[in-house]
């Protein structure tokens, strides 16, 4: 039975640690790596998943890679958004403005996801569906009967919308998410929900977006 652990990250956003036996999964990365590697102990992290491509998210997924050597996993917006960052680290470091991201490194392995293609990850199985809505890049994760939304559902509401027609894509999403099976939402900011209030949570916002 797997075992989710969240872990506070920026903006209060959640970093989830899922272990199965010795083995553990890293989805989204706002926390540090110091409370990431205290959580996982002498457990083996075998991948890193990022839900979508804003920065409360992906913001420590190099770093995490780097240090337990394993690849990043997430869509095409990710990487771009990681390889973004990265070119403006210098003129900021030299602005003196932080910048809470670690950036692209081409010494890592970022694998580019696919909608519905099914990702086995040392014997863990993982069902990706990219959801867009909340960003261009957001990707649902399935876990079992664990449900990973990033920011595109919360227990109580959906995401903001950040992309172009996003409403439209919000409500084909909310549609695909609907229709799967499984006992516990885990969200990117707040509480986990279960089931049947993400489903009365889901169609109250059809309704209301669908105006």
């Amino acid at each position: 039975m797997m075992k989710i652990e969240t872990l506070d990250g920026m903006y209060d956003s959640n970093t989830y640690v899922c272990k199965l036996g010795n083995k553990v999964l890293i989805i989204d990365s706002g926390a540090t790596l110091d409370d990431v590697v205290a959580n996982v102990g002498k457990k083996q992290v075998v991948a890193v998943l990022v839900t979508h491509e804003h920065f409360d998210h992906l913001t420590n997924c190099v770093a995490y890679a780097r240090h337990f050597n394993v690849p990043v996993y997430g869509t095409r917006e990710v990487l771009d958004n990681l390889k973004y960052y990265r070119e403006q680290l210098p003129s900021a470091e030299e602005a003196g403005v932080y910048y809470p991201i670690v950036g692209f490194d081409e010494a890592i392995t970022f694998n580019i996801i696919g909608d519905e293609q099914p990702l086995t990850l040392a014997g863990i199985k993982v069902q990706p569906y990219l959801c867009p809505g909340h960003s261009a890049g957001s990707v649902v994760y399935q876990i079992g009967d664990a449900l990973f939304t990033g920011d595109l559902l919360f227990a109580r509401g959906v995401g903001n919308v950040y992309m172009t027609n996003g409403k439209r894509y919000l409500l084909a999403s909310l549609e695909r998410v609907k229709g799967l099976q499984f006992l516990t939402a885990y969200h990117g900011h707040g509480a986990p929900s279960e089931y049947t209030a993400q489903q009365k949570n889901i169609q109250v916002w059809l309704k209301w977006l669908a105006r």
